[in-house]
């Protein structure tokens, strides 16, 4: 603070000034912090505003969150949150998936854009929202509920462009808010950048690496094959290599050898109480009759159906099945479930009629009772 009459600087809490010994007056930058230069203070205020100042508007706010939103949406598609996936990707050495750090990432950008907006707004608390979206999003189990991150993410924008910006009491805690999450988004994108980096050293010298002869005759399935072998060896009592050996015998065709294997992941799912690989490893013993091409199309539809939550593709292989057998019980089932799990009901209902004469005439009356749920709902 500067006296009026002589310029000479007072002390923070002198009412007059010493020099001259004129009363002291007030600034008109009253907000500076104590003995610091105000045109140091203006500096300090201008980078804190070129820095976080973009999310005080709301449609930037609105338009940021959601840029950084829109990731969160696509990359499940590639299985960023598929426990399934990391957890094969873990077991088989290669690491977390990629596309799951990218996920990662775009979750702690929405997150550190609500906590950034929210203490502008005076609402610091903004930034639980989109956290427990990312709890939805990425928790297994969580994940399966539907809408539940959309939800959070709507209360996060609406309660962000609904709250007005407020001038802080402390101009410093904007830009430590700003360090602390550039610091911590730094770390994030190294972390990312070396479990991507060594995903794929991994993939290209691990098990999955092939001669140029046998990339050309199905690699994932040889790779697979292999590496689930040698897994075994190692741990004949593992469940989840007996699981993926009998998926990629399956797919090579070695139907005798694989349905050994199926034995053994109906057995020890029945042990664990696992539904799905119960259903899958039961469904598997019905297509054994099958020609080879239509068993491992059958055992592929299954896998993506049931375990992978595929209807999509799990439909291209139902229908590969019924291109070769037209009257393949399983097949029409499985299709029709297909299709209802992807909202196409009125195909699906064609499939139920079908599927409801087959079980009828084959005395099974627990499908038949199914297809008739199906066709009155």
């Amino acid at each position: 603070m500067f006296c009026a009459q002589c310029g000479s600087q007072i002390e923070v809490r002198s009412s007059f000034c010493s020099a001259c010994g004129a009363k002291a007056r007030v600034p008109a930058n009253a907000g500076a912090s104590p003995g610091i230069d105000p045109r140091m203070e203006s500096r300090i205020l201008k980078s804190e505003v070129h820095s976080t100042g973009l999310l005080k508007n709301r449609i930037a706010f609105v338009f940021t969150y959601l840029l950084c939103a829109v990731p969160t949406y696509i990359l499940p598609y590639f299985g960023s949150n598929s426990a399934f996936l990391n957890v094969v990707g873990a077991a088989s050495g290669l690491g977390t998936l990629p596309q799951f750090w990218f996920h990662l990432i775009a979750l702690y950008l929405l997150i550190v854009i609500a906590w950034l907006r929210g203490g502008q707004t005076d609402r610091v608390w903004l930034a639980i929202f989109p956290f427990l979206a990312g709890i939805f999003d990425m928790m297994p189990g969580f994940n399966l509920i539907p809408f539940a991150p959309t939800f959070f993410h709507v209360v996060t924008l609406v309660v962000g462009v609904m709250g007005n910006v407020v001038a802080s009491d402390n101009p410093g805690a904007e830009k430590r808010r700003f360090l602390v999450s550039s610091v911590g988004l730094l770390i994030l994108v190294v972390l990312s950048l070396v479990k991507t980096q060594s995903f794929f050293e991994q993939a290209k010298k691990g098990p999955f690496r092939q001669s140029n002869h046998q990339q050309d005759n199905q690699p994932d399935q040889i790779g697979t094959s292999e590496h689930s072998s040698e897994v075994r060896r190692w741990n004949p009592d593992d469940s989840t290599a007996t699981y993926e050996l009998a998926i990629s015998l399956d797919r090579l065709g070695k139907f005798d050898e694989a349905r050994t294997q199926w034995d053994k992941v109906l057995r020890a799912a029945q042990a664990a109480n696992d539904k799905t690989r119960i259903a899958i490893a039961s469904a598997r013993f019905k297509t054994c009759n099958c020609p080879d091409q239509a068993n491992a199309f059958m055992a592929s539809g299954l896998v993506e159906l049931w375990d992978r939550h595929n209807p999509v593709r799990a439909a291209e292989d139902f229908r590969n099945v019924l291109a070769l057998l037209p009257k393949h019980y399983g097949a029409t089932y499985q299709l029709a479930h297909s299709l209802d799990e992807m909202g196409q009901r009125s195909e699906a209902r064609l499939l139920w009629e079908r599927v409801l004469q087959m079980a009828e005439s084959s005395g099974d009356q627990e499908t038949a009772k199914t297809a008739r749920q199906r066709l009155a709902g």
